[in-house]
This record gives C-alpha cells, sequence and structure tokens, in this order.
C-alpha cells in the first residue's frame, strides 16, 4: 500500500534525441521539445511570468539553461551519458508536468552503439545511458524533481517494431500474430544518426542493420552555413536555423528573407 503522500510513479517512453526530446505518457499524451540547452545561468529576467521559456537545472555541481536559449551542439559522442542530456530530458518532464514524480523510463541508444558487430550488446555503453539519466537534476526555481527510478535502454528503431507487432485491447497486451512472422525493416531518421533495422522471426538480423552518421542536424548545419555566407554573417543563432529549416524564412535586417532553396538543397 503506498503513501498518500507519496506520488505514484509513472512510465513514460522516452526519445532523448540530439535534435529534439519526446515523451510518450500513459495518459496518451506526446510531449516533443528541442535538444536545447547550454550550460551556465540564463541570465533573462522575464517581465510576464507567464511567458517564461527557460528553466535552469543543475545536475553533478553543473548549471544548465534549458529552452529558448541557443544551445551548445548536441552531436558529440557522449552526448547521451552528459549533464546536457539530463537537463534537457528534466526540461522535457517537467513540460510534461512530471514534477514531483518517480519516473520509470525506456529510452533508446542508435543501432550501432547499442550493438557489436557480433550482434552482442555493448553492455558497459547501455549500462552507462541506463545510469546517466537516473542521476539526480535539480530545478533550482523551487519546482520539484522528476526522478527517474527505474530505466531501460533498448535500440532506438525497435521501439517502432514493438509498437507494430504489440496490441492494446482494454487492459489485454497481445502480440499480433500475423504481424510476427513477416520481415520488418525499420528506417528512422534522428538528429545525429539513421538507424536501420530488419526483424525477422522475432529476431535482428545485425548483417541488415546498423546506423548511418547522417540525419537532420546535418541538414540544419548546412542551412546555417548557407544563411552565413549568403547574408555575410558571422553567427547564425540556433533558433533562426530552426526556424528557417521550418518555413523556408527567416528575419534579418528587419526583413523576412526567402531562403527556401537553401533548405531544399540541405534536404536533397
Amino acid at each position: 500500500m503506498t503513501d498518500s503522500h507519496t506520488p505514484e510513479s509513472i512510465s513514460i517512453g522516452l526519445d532523448d534525441g540530439y535534435a529534439c526530446t519526446k515523451l510518450a505518457l500513459p495518459d496518451g499524451r506526446l510531449v516533443a521539445i528541442p535538444s536545447r540547452a547550454r550550460v551556465g545561468r540564463a541570465n533573462v529576467t522575464w517581465l510576464n511570468e507567464a511567458q517564461h521559456k527557460i528553466a535552469e537545472y543543475e545536475t553533478d555541481a553543473t548549471l544548465y539553461a534549458a529552452g529558448e536559449v541557443d544551445g551548445e551542439p548536441t552531436y558529440f559522442d557522449g552526448y547521451p551519458f552528459s549533464g546536457l542530456n539530463r537537463a534537457i530530458v528534466q526540461h522535457a518532464m517537467q513540460q510534461a508536468k512530471l514534477g514531483g514524480h518517480s519516473v520509470h523510463a525506456v529510452s533508446g541508444l542508435p543501432v550501432s552503439t547499442f550493438y557489436l558487430k557480433d550482434g552482442s550488446q555493448r553492455a558497459t555503453t547501455v549500462e552507462k545511458k541506463r545510469a546517466s539519466l537516473k542521476q539526480r537534476v535539480e530545478p533550482i526555481d523551487g519546482r520539484l524533481a522528476a526522478s527517474i527510478a527505474f530505466h531501460e535502454v533498448i535500440p532506438e528503431a525497435l521501439a517502432a517494431w514493438y509498437d507494430y507487432v504489440i496490441t492494446d485491447s482494454g487492459d489485454q497486451v497481445t502480440l499480433a500474430e500475423e504481424r510476427l512472422g513477416a520481415p520488418i525493416a525499420v528506417v528512422d531518421i534522428g538528429g545525429r544518426t539513421t538507424d536501420y533495422v530488419v526483424v525477422a522471426d522475432q529476431a535482428v538480423v545485425h548483417d541488415a542493420s546498423g546506423s548511418l552518421r547522417c540525419g537532420l542536424l546535418d541538414v540544419k548545419k548546412q542551412v546555417g552555413e548557407g544563411i552565413r555566407a549568403t547574408y555575410d554573417l558571422e553567427v547564425v543563432g540556433e533558433r533562426t536555423v530552426d526556424q528557417a529549416v521550418q518555413t523556408g524564412t527567416v528575419r534579418l535586417y528587419g526583413q523576412d528573407q526567402d531562403v527556401s532553396a537553401l533548405v531544399r538543397e540541405a534536404k536533397q
């Protein structure tokens, strides 16, 4: 029997990617935020607290600002195990109103990071990822932290296969037998990597599975470089590049500039 003052644990699916961090919650909600944070205080005073778009967190004796900031690059090898990652994940959980709750999470690693070439699991790497997100992250504005008490790690692209073969009917969870027999290929285009996995007879076919070092962040990098060169700018902020990729326009020199051709070229 649980104490009436102890919030119940909540199970979530977590995709803590290099470009976006996404949560799937038991009540059907999906929460997605840009994977955007930087070391240090935000140094911003909000004139309207309702418009508060940056939050600050401390983990492992380091302060981070997350939210509407020009973030530090996430496309480095140690990102899945970093304080930057933990701060962004905590920010996503705060956006999902999970503060004060104990969280049971399932997250992922790229296929090539999860498996060795012979198909065996990279046990040390997986455990490092599992342990990192269980480290404490404290909001420094007095809000209650969301604490990850249980954390399982799977190959990222396999999440789609699980979703495909598992069916929900009320309180019953079953496997769709007709879907288990046919080979299934999954392609997961992420921020830094593109994963591809083939599953046949409930087994990963390693000779046909792996990861490519290519993703959405490569598109953003090329767009940013194109804007700098075209408009003779020294620096283009991350949020400006995001706007360019999403809308094909950016606000420069007080006017909207059409950069859709740069975006098309980068995507191609």
